[in-house]
């Protein structure tokens, strides 16, 4: 069965994810008591069947005491009939056996679909939710979907096979331990005999798990390759590279469904080759035992015929059982998959600490010796200092990778692992609440997420406070998309599609500013958030994005010089340092690294 360290792994599992000890208790407890009320009843049998040779119910007190007890209930009753009412009180607790069996099934259901799937998956998908940014960075799309889905289905896979396997070897301890009392030498041998073919079975279990890995890798292939082939689909087409695609697909999935396949092979020929086994053995206990059958000892006839019973139930059992524990070998990795995750969330969990930054509340952000990394030993900024004070426009220049979107994230709260000061009024930024922090922020970048929702849905996403009609349409005019949500047939309630496919950049750009009118934030960020517009499209979205940063703090990092050229300041970055700041008249007239840039932008037009 399962060593000793798969067992503290799953126990590690069940206290990370703080299943419920009390309900596995009470799933043991049934199946426990299940499985002493099915071996009472069957050895009962036994008994009741040497007592039942003599119509007057002569018995012998030795052998019969469990009998005499039960007759005792029915003193009442006339001798010839009392045995029947001990047949149909053994029968009863046979059927109460099946009443529990239902109980503890239902038990064991609900505990997999609430206590272990329901939690598992809301509980990752809320640390996914506030984890660090940086913890995306390392992480495939489909990775992330595989584990809150297929090995979420694993992990209950394998805990509902691990009850199933208990309930069943409680039965067969029951069976055994009944037997033993019954027939002590005959139950001996069984009991070598049984460990000979457990020792067999688990020369395969190092096989079985191969196979889980194997499948579980392959299937999180395949996840990745759909997310990928969804988000590069029209550059697949492009390239014509759909046969490319589909055989990469097809070699993953004929992976992923040989391991299926050799799974269910192996599962489900342990039960029929279990059952030949015991057909096998009941065959060999009746020609080793013909003589004193023959002879007509009918107690001794009485036990055999419970020791066959037993033989069958057991291999039957065994059968299962091993079935059930190939199966959880299978999805063991799923635990494995699931604990990592969950080890690894914890560590880029974003922190809420001591003082809770209230709202309405901002003067000035200070920046001093900033030094930060994705990886560590190198730097993407090194040495940075700056200030941005309340009302104030700043932007943020330079080449690509020098740093420059990197210095947003870090203001936005998204990395705490920097070294050096970004104090918010004082505040140490990584101490300040983040919540309340981004609270006070706006944030328009390159490309627009939108969700496969209605406009309407789309503006109000986020908000907890109520947003009238009139505020609604105020923001869109500002926003100056009001006339493009009105030419829909539907209006607000339009659906806008994956990744709201409908509208154009210009007009994903322009809902994204309505729905920071709507808002009002204090600080707005902007990354680049008209570099991949046309002409007439940038000159709508920065007429938007003029009107909102009236009376409000403004970061922006730019890609087209003449959108910041009004800015109160200017920092000039090359490779993760700022080389100069100061206005766009300032810097013009230094001639150095912005000089460079205004004059290559200007050949461009």
């Amino acid at each position: 069965m399962f060593n000793l360290q798969r067992l503290f792994t799953i126990n590690e599992f069940l206290r990370k994810f703080r299943i419920s000890r009390k309900i596995l208790f009470i799933i043991f407890f049934l199946l426990l008591l299940q499985a002493v009320l099915e071996a009472l009843s069957a050895g009962l049998l036994v008994p009741f069947l040497n007592s039942f040779q003599s119509v007057k119910g002569e018995t012998n007190e030795s052998d019969n005491r469990v009998i005499l007890f039960m007759s005792q209930f029915f003193e009442e009753i006339e001798v010839g009939n009392r045995f029947i009412y001990i047949l149909l009180a053994i029968m009863s607790m046979m059927s109460l056996v099946q009443c529990l069996i239902v109980f503890s099934n239902r038990l064991i259901f609900r505990f997999s679909a609430f206590e272990v799937e329901y939690k598992i998956s809301n509980i990752l998908f809320s640390k996914i939710l506030n984890s660090k940014l940086k913890f995306f960075y390392k992480q495939r799309s489909g990775d992330l979907i595989n584990q809150l889905t297929a090995d979420v289905d694993r992990c209950n896979t394998c805990l509902n096979r691990l009850l199933q396997i208990a309930s069943y070897l409680f039965f067969e301890i029951g069976y055994i331990v009944i037997s033993f009392l019954i027939l002590p030498f005959y139950t001996l041998y069984f009991i070598i005999i049984l460990g000979g073919f457990l020792i067999l079975y688990k020369k395969f279990l190092p096989y079985m798990y191969s196979l889980g890995v194997v499948n579980r890798s392959a299937q999180q292939d395949a996840n990745n390759i759909i997310v990928e082939t969804m988000q590069g689909f029209r550059n697949i087409i492009l390239l014509t590279a759909q046969k490319i695609s589909n055989n990469k697909y097809r070699e993953i999935m004929y992976k992923y469904y040989t391991t299926v396949y050799k799974s269910l092979w192996f599962t489900t020929s342990l039960a029929p080759f279990f059952k030949f086994l015991s057909f096998l053995l009941i065959v060999i206990v009746l020609l080793l035992c013909r003589g004193i059958l023959i002879t007509g000892d009918r107690e001794f006839l009485s036990r055999m015929i419970f020791f066959i019973y037993v033989i069958g139930n057991v291999f039957r059992y065994m059968g299962t059982i091993n079935s059930l524990h190939a199966s959880s070998a299978f999805s063991y990795e799923g635990i494995v998959a699931l604990i990592k995750l969950d080890t690894e969330l914890d560590n880029y969990k974003e922190q809420d600490h001591f003082h809770p930054k209230k709202q309405h509340d901002f003067n000035n952000i200070l920046v001093n010796n900033l030094n930060f990394g994705y990886v560590h030993g190198k730097r993407i900024l090194d040495n940075i200092s700056l200030s941005i004070m309340k009302n104030e426009r700043v932007a943020f220049v330079g080449s690509s990778g020098s740093g420059k979107s990197t210095i947003v994230d870090i203001i936005s709260g998204f990395h705490d692992d920097y070294s050096g000061s970004i104090k918010i009024d004082g505040l140490e930024l990584r101490y300040i609440n983040k919540k309340d922090w981004r609270a006070l922020l706006g944030y328009v970048g390159q490309e627009t997420f939108l969700f496969n929702e209605t406009v309407r849905n789309n503006l109000y996403f986020g908000f907890q406070r109520d947003i009238n009609e009139s505020e609604l349409i105020d923001a869109c005019k500002k926003a100056q998309i009001y006339e493009t949500i009105m030419s829909f047939e539907n209006k607000y309630d339009t659906v806008l599609g994956e990744r709201g496919v409908r509208l154009s950049g210009g007009e994903k750009q322009r809902l994204a500013i309505a729905r920071l009118f709507l808002k009002d934030p204090l600080i707005v960020l902007l990354d680049e958030a008209t570099s991949a517009l046309d002409s007439a499209s940038e000159k709508k979205v920065k007429d938007a994005l003029d009107v909102l940063s009236r009376g409000r703090t403004v970061v922006a990092v730019a890609h087209r010089l003449s959108s910041i050229a009004d800015f109160d300041r200017i920092y000039v970055m090359e490779k993760g340092k700022i080389v100069e700041s100061g206005t766009h008249a300032e810097l013009l007239e230094r001639k150095s690294y912005y000089y460079k840039y205004w004059l290559l932008q200007s050949l461009e037009i």
